[in-house]
């Protein structure tokens, strides 16, 4: 079997070469979570922290990412370990969900959340 040498004279015009190089419209750069300019204040126990929201995260990822050392256990909204109260910005969270309305109940009323749960809209 005799193979064929090319070299850039061998080429012929209208053949397609593909580029190893992507183009730029080819290119997807990952959007960063889009940040809000209200904080968000909430309280556990005796602690007390500020988040800057992050729409689309949970309360608790935010405040994970921000380095703030809210208490947690499941994520999952069982166990109730990330139960905080909003002290303040209550109106850019999502309305409370189902495991949240199961776990809290009254306490919902008294501005209580689950941090796993409560999604910054």
């Amino acid at each position: 079997m005799k193979k064929k040498s090319l070299s850039v004279g061998s080429l012929k015009p209208g053949s397609k070469v593909k580029s190893p190089v992507p183009s730029p419209t080819n290119i997807s750069i990952p959007k960063q979570p889009e940040q809000m300019d209200q904080s968000i204040r909430i309280s556990q126990g005796q602690s007390h922290f500020s988040i800057t929201p992050v729409k689309h995260t949970t309360l608790l990822s935010a405040a994970l990412e921000q380095k703030q050392s809210v208490e947690y256990k499941c994520m999952k909204g069982t166990c109730g370990k990330c139960t905080v109260k909003v002290l303040d910005g209550q109106s850019l969270l999502s309305a409370p969900n189902q495991q949240e309305n199961k776990k809290l109940d009254g306490a919902l009323s008294q501005g209580y959340r689950l941090a796993c749960q409560a999604v910054i809209s």
